[in-house]
């Protein structure tokens, strides 16, 4: 019997050994680079608590509350992301990367009201010059607030 057990043992040992890296725990997540990799290889979950541990940090708080939302969204937590937005909305309420997430996920709820609401809040910041024309980021957001308007006059 003591003989089965430890050959159980080194079965057990040997296997730990050979076991392929998706069988190890997870990384820690600690950047937002870090997160958007998590996101990319489908490690959602991981995503999420990482953004929920840069949340408190300034100048990525934003950034991973919209990453936090992306995992989120990915899972079908739609009200969690949806409070996560709204809580990085009211720091930051003229972000328009925050706002283009936001419009992002009403559209997948199906909320016409609130998604038509962003986006006319968008045309208004373009209209008023408050879009910086040159950063990338917020052209982006832009373009995804035209994509969801569904205006076709």
């Amino acid at each position: 019997m003591a003989r089965a057990l430890a050959a159980l043992g080194l079965g057990v040992a040997c296997l730990a050994l050979l076991a392929p890296d998706s069988w190890a725990a997870a990384p820690v997540v600690s950047t937002t680079a870090a997160i958007e990799t998590a996101l990319r290889t489908g490690r959602y979950e991981n995503a999420r608590h990482a953004a929920d541990t840069l949340a408190h940090k300034r100048g990525v708080a934003t950034r991973a509350a919209i990453l936090g939302a992306r995992a989120e969204r990915a899972l079908g937590l739609y009200d969690e992301a949806r409070r996560r937005l709204e809580l990085a909305a009211v720091q930051a309420p003229d972000d328009l990367p925050l706002r283009a997430e936001l419009v992002r996920l009403a559209d997948a709820r199906g909320d016409r009201g609130a998604v038509k609401d962003l986006v006319n809040r968008g045309y208004d910041d373009w209209e008023r010059g408050r879009v910086d024309r040159k950063d990338p980021d917020d052209l982006l957001a832009m373009a995804v607030l035209v994509r969801h308007d569904n205006n076709w006059e």
